[in-house]
């Protein structure tokens, strides 16, 4: 072990089947933080889907719908991952600590997954921006 930080030895985990050889670690990761920004996130979704609903045909724009329609599939694709880093910051929640170590499987494809997540998202605040003007 160097410093407060845990040797690191990659981390062998099984995911639907494959294995994860590689795995990221959050240490100090701010567990009122991440309950907010859990929260955020579904009040996003659902504000996405209620333009998605309230849209006339005509003015219907598709950049909700899609981010909702990946935000779906990233959900299902990685609910193991995300139901076990959601229990860790609970439990650490109900025992009042400040902060909490997760752990995430890295699978092959996690970074283009993010990529993707992450264009989709700025795609949306530029859609945000122009219907807000």
């Amino acid at each position: 072990m160097s410093g407060n930080l845990p040797d690191s030895d990659p981390v062998q985990r099984h995911i639907d089947g494959a294995q994860c050889a590689e795995t990221a670690v959050l240490y100090g990761y701010p567990v009122v933080l991440g309950q907010r920004l859990s929260e955020h996130t579904q009040d996003v979704l659902r504000e996405l889907k209620l333009i998605e609903l309230g849209a006339s045909a005509a003015s219907q724009h598709e950049v909700p719908a899609r981010l909702q329609a990946m935000a779906q599939a990233l959900s299902g694709r990685y609910a193991q991952e995300l139901d076990e880093a959601d229990q860790v910051r609970s439990a650490a929640a109900a025992r009042g600590q400040a902060t909490c170590t997760l752990s995430y499987p890295l699978r092959r494809e996690t970074e283009q997954d993010i990529r993707g997540w992450q264009m989709m998202v700025d795609e949306a605040d530029t859609y945000s921006e122009a219907s807000s003007s």
